[in-house]
């Protein structure tokens, strides 16, 4: 059997980023050899290895390991660190440890292995150059974002996490820029998609214990708050001469997002219910929201079948038509993320409804 090529234990790298960015080099060497010929090292980062039928796959699942502490090691490092120039302890954050906790930035770190290897397709050489600067963007604004979100929801909001909250997506800006090489095409681009990602927030913000901003009809509307996370896919399209795709690639990146989002609902139930925020899952049970603790509310969502199914079907259709949007475009990389989200949207759903 074909071992995996990704050699972790011999490097003895200085800094939690500097094992990273050995890391991310060593997955892009992995792709120029195979090519991704398996799903390989993306799916593991993406789904636990009992749920991985392909033994060339699962022989990777201790690399995998190793891979997701490395991640885990070099985030915590680059928040933290940041956090400090600014005078705040993120160790003393509830909402950070929480979110770190339930494993939050796993989500992203596919977005980076991805991101990596299309930049470097696109773009060869200078992939290598900024893997550093792709890592920090992508955990800062991940990071800044969700705080921003997760204390504007919360009663018991912490000014001084705003602030820091803003100054990460600043930073996150900050890097892409210099990534980049910003011109001025490039700055519409952010300032659209933040504009996009704000309107989410208002629209979600308004909707607060009165009713939910999501229709059934419309599921892929869920993606719509992840828009950060797809900015620098946007850039590289321009940047390549490709600008007629963004559209596309942004319909493909909501319906992704959307399946994402869902799972993530479902498992934040209580404490979105608790702060007036009515995620896709509760549609349905508008009779139900005045009348039950969260608690009582979430455990009548999860435990009703007809509903979990037809929230699964959703998911699943979201999946097809966003594998069809692959085709299209010819984004045989992005097929392989459609392909491992699955993966783990069966899993997710198997467990739930277990």
């Amino acid at each position: 059997m074909e071992k995996c090529p990704i050699d972790l234990a011999g490097s003895t790298p200085n800094s939690p980023m500097d094992r990273v960015v050995l890391l991310l080099q060593q997955i892009l060497q992995q792709y120029r050899e195979n090519e991704f010929k398996s799903i390989g090292i993306l799916a593991n980062f993406y789904l636990p290895s009992s749920t991985i039928a392909d033994e060339t796959v699962k022989d990777t699942a201790e690399t995998a390991v190793q891979a997701l502490k490395i991640f885990d090691s070099a985030a915590d490092s680059v928040l933290k660190e940041f956090a400090i120039q600014q005078g705040f302890d993120l160790s003393k954050s509830k909402k950070y440890q929480s979110r770190m906790k339930e494993g939050y930035l796993r989500v992203f770190y596919p977005v980076i292995v991805s991101h990596a290897i299309w930049l470097d397709r696109e773009d060869g050489g200078k992939a290598v150059k900024n893997l550093g600067n792709i890592f920090r963007s992508t955990v800062l604004g991940a990071a800044g974002y969700i705080i921003f979100d997760s204390n504007i929801d919360d009663k018991d909001h912490s000014p001084a996490e705003i602030m820091l909250s803003l100054l990460l997506i600043q930073e996150h800006d900050r890097l892409l820029q210099q990534s980049f090489k910003f011109n001025s095409a490039d700055y519409e681009i952010l300032n659209r998609f933040k504009q996009l990602y704000l309107a989410a927030e208002i629209k979600e913000k308004r909707s607060r214990f009165l009713e939910s901003p999501y229709t059934k009809e419309r599921p892929e509307d869920c993606g719509y708050k992840a828009v950060h996370g797809y900015l620098p896919f946007a850039l590289l399209l321009q940047k390549s001469g490709k600008q007629g795709q963004i559209e596309g690639y942004m319909h493909l990146f909501y319906e992704c997002g959307a399946v994402l989002q869902i799972m993530d609902d479902l498992l934040d139930l209580e404490e979105d219910i608790t702060n007036g925020h009515y995620s896709y899952p509760t549609l349905g049970f508008d009779k139900e929201l005045p009348g039950r603790s969260p608690e009582e509310l979430a455990a009548l969502i999860r435990s009703d079948m007809k509903h979990m199914c037809q929230l699964q079907y959703e998911c699943k259709r979201l999946i097809e038509s966003s594998r069809d949007r692959c085709t299209r475009l010819k984004a045989d990389l992005m097929l392989h993320f459609v392909d491992t989200l699955e993966a783990r949207l069966d899993m997710f759903f198997f467990d739930a409804m277990s």
